[in-house]
């Protein structure tokens, strides 16, 4: 008698109940309940502000702090390192080290910490 080394094929073809998939207004959260689209970024938004997110007005202090000026080719390198993109432009630079961002991507660092991607230097003390 040989035993099989795989399970059997499941035959090819629509999933049951296929014809019923949920409202694309539906979807599982991290727990695995079912909510609304509208619960669900309510609860996330909720989740935010309780896991400490900062006051726009400190957002507002580190974005000050930056230094946006016109690209240097020669000195200021190809790529943004935060998202490997070609630089345009403007770029923005940290007035206690000499690396250098997109304006955005920098902004977007600056919403999550204070200091520079690559070396750590503190951009709003």
């Amino acid at each position: 008698m040989r035993i099989p080394l795989h399970p059997p094929r499941q035959p090819i073809g629509p999933r049951p109940n296929a014809h019923r998939p949920y409202p694309p207004s539906l979807l599982v959260t991290r727990d695995g309940r079912i909510v609304t689209r509208e619960e669900a970024e309510r609860e996330e938004e909720e989740r935010r502000n309780r896991e400490g997110r900062l006051a726009e007005s400190e957002i507002n202090r580190r974005k000050r702090a930056l230094i946006v000026r016109a690209h240097n080719k020669e000195t200021d390198g190809d790529d943004c390192c935060v998202c490997l993109v070609e630089y345009n432009e403007q770029v923005a630079a940290n007035n206690e080290c000499v690396h250098v961002f997109h304006v955005e991507c920098m902004e977007k660092w600056l919403e999550q910490k204070n200091t520079c991607p690559l070396c750590n230097t503190i951009v709003a003390p």
